[in-house]
């Protein structure tokens, strides 16, 4: 895809790889991070909803299409958190459990845009659309997670995130009148690898934390943290690092 570009709303946006070299601003390496999702997912740019993807501003209230994808993702959501009524006479406890955990699995399947292998989420689980989160394998989220997917939300594998955990795509502007009139933007999360989110987080608009990562509980993330760390605190500071299991067997 090197060297193209797209026309948006009058404006030329390369989304190659020496523009993402060249611009070293984080937010304009993660529009064009949001770009190339979109692209990838095989749309055009110019709807309300490839508007929300990619950051600019949109409005929900506009646009009937988003309308329906969020009411869409509330049914979803209700049909995932309530236990499937079964006769718990027939099977053992343990045979129970997991035909539950099967059949939420494979719902998931049918609503998040992109899902590993060996995924589990326990309910309840709440997000806006779904098909805006991308999730690895062996990916875990204890109860009440909330995913405000907007914007793309990008988890790797191996991630676990401890009950109560919430990750936030959509801002507004600070002048009154953009609010007034709807406006919202967004910016993408990313979160690495072998992470493991405490309980109580909240993580904001924009960051990308490093593969490796442990964030405290009740933590307050409003910027990028970097790989192979622990951050706490409110907003989250680094307190300390990890080490890297692959760099200590390469040695």
């Amino acid at each position: 895809m090197a060297g193209d570009l797209i026309h948006h709303n009058g404006v030329d946006l390369q989304t190659s790889l020496e523009i993402r070299i060249n611009d070293t601003d984080p937010t304009t390496l993660r529009r064009h991070q949001a770009i190339d999702f979109l692209i990838r997912n095989g749309s055009s740019l110019g709807s309300e909803y490839e508007k929300m993807v990619v950051g600019s501003p949109f409005r929900v209230t506009g646009s009937p299409k988003l309308q329906a994808m969020k009411l869409q993702a509330r049914r979803f959501c209700t049909n995932y958190n309530q236990d499937e009524i079964v006769d718990a006479s027939s099977m053992s406890p343990e045979k129970l459990f997991l035909e539950q955990r099967k059949r939420r699995e494979e719902l998931l399947h049918t609503i998040i845009g992109r899902i590993g292998e060996d995924a589990v989420i326990e309910p309840p689980f709440n997000f806006l659309y779904g098909c805006n989160i991308s999730l690895g394998d062996k990916f875990y989220a204890n109860v009440n997670l909330r995913i405000h997917d907007s914007g793309p939300v990008t988890i790797g594998d191996r991630v676990l995130i401890a009950p109560n955990v919430t990750i936030v795509t959509e801002r507004h502007d600070k002048e009154i009148q953009s609010r007034r009139n709807g406006i919202v933007y967004t910016m993408p999360v990313s979160i690495g690898d072998d992470c493991w989110i405490g309980v109580g987080a909240t993580i904001l608009p924009g960051v990308s934390i490093g593969k490796g990562t442990v964030i405290g509980a009740g933590s307050l993330v409003t910027r990028d943290i970097p790989p192979f760390s622990v951050a706490w605190g409110v907003p989250a500071r680094v307190i300390h690092d990890v080490d890297d299991p692959d760099a200590q067997i390469s040695a």
